[in-house]
């Protein structure tokens, strides 16, 4: 399938296209099929990853790199991960619990550090620099 995949690519390449992300997104399922498409010029710059990134397929990232993959995309895994907490933390609220996975001080600490992940405080700054213009503006 993989192989089939590629040849439609190069079809569409040479009717115009300028490269796989404009046509085919790849997400080999094994790493013979990952070697295929980076064996192939052009190699492949997206890997669309499934459960588990290029371990799961017995491959590290520096091998997809060196097959041509420059941004490996694992969006389901993160989710997931996220789903769970989100998922037992409701659980246990709605049964009058402390968030099992953190307790109330881990919480008031945790609060803190997505604002710090963003730069939220310099983000307000220039918000309020060039939206806010306060009574005066």
């Amino acid at each position: 399938m993989i192989a089939e995949a590629a040849g439609f690519e190069a079809i569409y390449l040479g009717g115009g296209a300028t490269g796989y992300t404009e046509v085919f997104l790849p997400s080999p399922r094994t790493q013979e099929e990952a070697r295929f498409l980076g064996e192939r010029p052009p190699a492949p710059v997206m890997f669309l990853a499934a459960r588990g990134g290029p371990a799961a397929l017995g491959m590290t990232a520096r091998e997809m790199a060196d097959l041509g993959f420059k941004l490996l995309v694992d969006a389901q895994t993160t989710l997931l991960a996220a789903f769970k907490v989100w998922r037992d933390c409701y659980r246990a609220l709605s049964d009058g619990l402390v968030d099992p996975a953190h307790g109330a001080e881990e919480c008031d600490r945790l609060r803190h550090e997505p604002h710090e992940a963003i730069g939220l405080e310099d983000l307000l700054e220039v918000e309020w620099r060039t939206v806010e213009r306060g009574e005066d503006g």
